[in-house]
């Protein structure tokens, strides 16, 4: 599965991680108000629909927003003092827009920012964040352009690896491509459950079925409330056989409240029963 937030979880093992390191100094008066202008825009994007989410109990929507937010305020935080206020803060911009359902505009505040940065980590970083924006419009073409270039920029990110060999992974003709950069991803990041589960997804696919198994088992032991990796490994356990236990895991994936794949998991499971 993808790594989402994916400027955010993206930029954190670089940035955020740091961020007591480096961002010891703190705000300015003018970086405050700054931020302060940065909230006002953030209550009139954003709050209406986290207000209307709490309403129609969709709280964990309004989590992950909210969350997404706060992550872009940190990344703030850790542009070094000097760098703050000489150009627009656009790791903010684009969450704000991005949740405010204006991704066009999203989009142009990444590319604002790539065409100034020099630093290569993030430049794979907000390559990795514009082509989640694209794949979420359905541009599989672009977003693999803007993953191929960002591992170009930082060769070794679990995130990039990972994300590249998803969107690779829908094209059979490159399956073999997508799981060999799946491997490196979880060579960097075995513990990581969205790794595991492209990889043990790209596996599945390409018939290893006994190892898909046991990642997507890893992938769902971290990740118990994610419908997609209960899905993938509910096929896994259906293709051998194991039909007890495909129904139980596919059952866990309907559970969700926004399942992306629930009408095709319905599906699989009536023909399993």
């Amino acid at each position: 599965m993808h790594i989402l937030a994916r400027l955010s979880r993206a930029q954190r093992p670089t940035g955020v991680a740091r961020m007591h390191s480096i961002g010891q100094a703190g705000f300015t008066l003018v970086e405050l108000l700054v931020v302060l202008v940065i909230l006002v825009l953030l209550a009139s994007l954003v709050a209406p629909r986290v207000v209307g989410y709490l309403g129609s109990s969709r709280t964990k929507a309004a989590k992950v927003q909210i969350e997404s937010l706060s992550t872009a305020l940190e990344l703030f935080k850790v542009e070094p003092a000097e760098e703050r206020l000489k150009r627009p803060n656009q790791h903010v911009v684009a969450a704000l827009l991005d949740n405010g359902n204006f991704r066009a505009e999203a989009i142009a505040a990444l590319d604002s920012l790539l065409s100034t940065s020099d630093n290569d980590e993030e430049r794979a970083g907000l390559l990795v964040r514009k082509g989640v924006f694209l794949e979420a419009d359905k541009k599989y073409e672009e977003a693999r352009q803007c993953y191929e270039e960002a591992v170009k920029y930082n060769p070794n990110s679990y995130v990039v690896l990972n994300n590249l060999a998803y969107l690779l992974g829908k094209d059979p003709a490159r399956l073999d491509e997508a799981v060999a950069l799946a491997e490196r991803a979880y060579r960097a990041a075995p513990r990581s459950p969205a790794v595991a589960d492209t990889l043990g997804w790209l596996l599945y696919q390409n018939g290893a079925l006994e190892r898909a198994e046991t990642l997507l088992g890893q992938a769902a032991g971290g990740a118990p409330d994610n419908p997609e990796i209960r899905y993938h490994l509910g096929l896994v356990y259906a293709k051998r056989g194991k039909k007890e236990e495909a129904r139980r895991e596919i059952e866990r994936a309907l559970e969700a409240p926004n399942f992306a794949g629930a009408d095709e998991a319905r599906r699989t499971l009536e023909s399993i029963r």
